[in-house]
């Protein structure tokens, strides 16, 4: 996936003003903005996303809720029905990447006849060319199950599995993992959760929780941060290329707003 910039944008007159009045850092965020859209809002309507939620995608460093309101002072941001934000003008410049959408659900149609002919024959007899990628993941699912039972046919379900007997007695006697190494454990498995995850030896990823651990944990409950963080990913549909950075530069976020706080 790629954008269009114009050979003109670092001379175009809302640039200058942009970088004179947030600096360089607030081109290279609105570049991100630009990027992160093309993936995940490719018609330029920023739906369900605030202030906060872009300064986070561009990775803001300047002062908080300072961003959004200059890129609107300068029209690089409307604002839409209902507050929704939506980048100016981005279906004329970026034509081909708002098509995206509508170009795969084609694609998806046609690979739909390799894959479930039946179902796309039933569908082109209606008129239909394209499909949604939800839909598409559905109807594959279910031609595979329909497959299924043709070929074995219907059996009836297996019978739920059986408690061991020794599970109780396990349960009654294993000793409740207490302490700092619970809460290593507890931030290890959150850690693991989040998109962009890269697996490592456990040693490492322990020896980098607890970096986290010393670093932030004076007044930060790191805990209900990671539970935040990985919340405000799964809502957005944020893509995350590295979770330790994404991670890390949450916490900073949090504790800058914490110390301005108490200062």
């Amino acid at each position: 996936m790629d954008i269009r910039i114009d050979t003109k944008f670092f001379q175009h007159p809302k640039t200058l003003k942009l970088q004179r009045r947030l600096g360089f850092e607030g081109v290279i965020a609105l570049l991100r903005l630009w990027c992160w859209a093309a993936e995940n809002r490719p018609l330029g309507q920023l739906t369900g996303i605030d202030e906060e939620d872009i300064e986070l995608i561009t990775n803001w460093a300047g002062a908080d809720r300072k961003l959004v309101p200059v890129l609107l002072e300068l029209h690089w941001l409307d604002q839409g029905e209902e507050g929704v934000l939506l980048l100016h003008e981005w279906v004329e410049h970026n034509s081909w990447v708002a098509g995206a959408p509508a170009r795969g659900d084609k694609a998806r149609f046609s690979k739909l006849a390799d894959v479930a002919p039946n179902i796309y024959r039933r569908l082109a007899q209606q008129g239909r060319d394209s499909i949604s990628k939800e839909e598409y993941s559905r109807l594959v699912v279910e031609s595979t199950s329909n497959r299924q039972q043709t070929d074995v046919g219907v059996t009836s379900p297996p019978p739920p599995p059986q408690p061991s007997p020794n599970i109780k007695k396990f349960q009654s006697t294993a000793p409740l993992a207490t302490g700092p190494e619970a809460k290593e454990t507890a931030l290890l498995r959150l850690y693991r959760k989040f998109p962009g995850y890269r697996a490592d030896v456990e040693i490492r990823e322990r020896v980098w929780i607890r970096s986290l651990l010393s670093e932030y944990s004076d007044n930060i409950d790191i805990t209900g941060e990671l539970n935040d963080a990985l919340a405000w990913v799964q809502k957005k549909k944020f893509k995350i290329r590295n979770s330790r950075s994404f991670i890390i530069e949450w916490l900073k976020r949090v504790r800058k707003g914490r110390n301005s706080e108490h200062s």
